[in-house]
């Protein structure tokens, strides 16, 4: 059988296209995928430390010291890097920060899920800048899939706990529970979602040469 060379290299030529076609497509996705920049927020808890009714019928409060606590209540709010790329500390504008307009913030821990771990980190006192009324994670990134939770013991006001982050070309959200799940399966979609179409380029680039190669 006499081997038809010119027929051989259309064939090795029609695969190396649709294979560079292949990567090129998953390359634009990636690329895309990895500009968005994004930062959400949920808050986790706000409670009072006493119930209202107890207070008000029987008389009864918490104290520190001497000092009775006037309205105090706990105050979870928990960040998330829910985007597809890492935020440099030199791209945020206005470091992550959660403050009270009214009252104190009595108490304050904050702690960190670095990427890959399932296991909050407490941070130290230096990585924040704390005031009675105000705590700032002073000057970090905020990697992919990285959560940060804010512990909060504020008293002597009923109003919302606020909170505050800017980053250059981020993008911030609240969340609800569960959408980090979902966000991880939409994003394990988008792989297969790749591959397959990697797949049926090559794949359709190997018929086509065994067609040529077959036929004439």
């Amino acid at each position: 059988m006499k081997i038809n060379w010119a027929a051989v290299g259309v064939g090795i030529s029609a695969v190396v296209a649709i294979f560079v076609i292949a990567t090129f497509v998953y390359n634009v996705r990636k690329n895309r995928r990895d500009q968005n920049k994004r930062v959400g927020w949920r808050l986790v808890a706000d409670q009072p430390l006493l119930p209202p009714d107890l207070d008000a019928t029987w008389g009864l409060g918490i104290s520190q010291g001497t000092n009775k606590l006037s309205h105090p209540r706990k105050v979870q709010l928990e960040f998330s890097n829910i985007g597809t790329a890492d935020i440099k500390a030199d791209e945020i504008d206005q470091e992550l920060s959660v403050w009270v307009d009214e009252g104190k913030l009595l108490g304050v821990s904050v702690e960190c899920r670095p990427r890959g771990s399932s296991v909050m980190e407490r941070l130290e006192a230096a990585a924040m800048k704390i005031t009675d009324t105000k705590v700032v994670i002073a000057n970090r990134a905020i990697n992919i899939d990285e959560m940060y939770r804010f512990n909060l013991l504020v008293v002597e006001t009923d109003q919302a706990v606020r909170r505050g982050f800017h980053a250059s070309g981020c993008s911030a959200k609240e969340i609800r529970v569960g959408y980090l799940h979902r966000r991880r399966t939409v994003s394990m979609r988008r792989l297969y979602s790749d591959i397959m179409i990697s797949f049926t380029l090559g794949f359709g680039a190997v018929v086509a040469a065994f067609i040529w190669l077959t036929w004439f």
